[in-house]
């Protein structure tokens, strides 16, 4: 994905969207719930991986069902890294801190920079979209007016 489609589709997220799907550092997210946050199949492919159990309680993995041997999935460090690093955010300073949950909340901080107008040019591909979407509310509005009056062509 270009750097516009991604900062468009996190663009979308509220703020607690955002820190819930990048700040955490250690979930292991179901590849077709990052598809369907926007993202395209190819993009998630490049870091879904199998993640397996550990003999130690503390590295057992869990599903919805209980313990499991391995998972498929995103995990979430890999998939912080990878977005912030995609739309250029300032990574430096997430990788001062020691622990994978701190490491992540500094990379959401960044890619919100980016996303939320703090990064100029993020700044103009959104003003370039919501124009595009203002265009397409007008167009709603104005054809909901003429259909109130009897049609398109009063």
């Amino acid at each position: 994905m270009k750097k516009e489609d991604l900062i468009e589709v996190v663009s979308k997220w509220t703020k607690a969207e955002l820190y819930q799907r990048i700040a955490d550092g250690h979930t292991v997210w179901d590849p077709a719930a990052v598809v369907g946050w926007g993202f395209t199949k190819e993009w998630v492919a490049d870091i879904t991986q199998k993640h397996k159990s550990g003999e130690h309680f503390k590295e057992q993995l869990y599903n919805q069902t209980g313990p499991v041997d391995f998972i498929e999935g995103v995990y979430g460090g890999l998939f912080a890294d990878k977005l912030a690093k995609d739309i250029g955010a300032d990574t430096d300073k997430a990788y001062t801190y020691f622990g994978r949950g701190k490491t992540a909340q500094v990379l959401a901080g960044a890619i919100e920079n980016v996303v939320r107008g703090t990064d100029q040019a993020a700044d103009e591909i959104l003003k370039k979209n919501s124009g595009r979407y203002l265009d397409e509310i007008r167009r709603r509005v104005d054809l909901n007016i003429q259909m109130k009056r009897g049609g398109p062509n009063d």
